[in-house]
């Protein structure tokens, strides 16, 4: 078993799942990592910092765009159709008055 933490839990803030097997394992079992190398602090050029600030800003605006067409896509779409039904409906109603249904 496997803790990326500095010190294992303990006490209250050890959960049961944990606890039972805290208990069930060696003390030689277990491996207490205190660094973890995904975690580590790697540092970044201002260049660097600056190609992914633009990147997530291409990013989100890319997300943004496409959701507002999909909104204004889905509204268009219903608006037309609801015209189109009071067309069908007013087409109807003056055929049926002409006497040509």
């Amino acid at each position: 078993m496997v803790f990326f933490t500095n010190q294992l839990p303990s006490g209250d803030m050890m959960t049961e799942p944990n606890r039972r097997i805290s208990d069930r394992m060696r003390p030689e079992e277990i491996e207490v990592y205190t660094r973890c190398p995904r975690f580590d602090k790697h540092e970044l050029s201002e260049g660097q910092i600056a190609d992914i600030a633009e990147s997530a800003a291409h990013r989100a605006v890319a997300i943004a765009r496409e959701q507002f067409y999909k909104d204004v896509g889905q509204t268009v779409a219903s608006k037309w159709l609801v015209i189109i039904g009071m067309m069908t409906v007013g087409l109807y109603t003056w055929l049926k008055s002409k006497g040509v249904i």
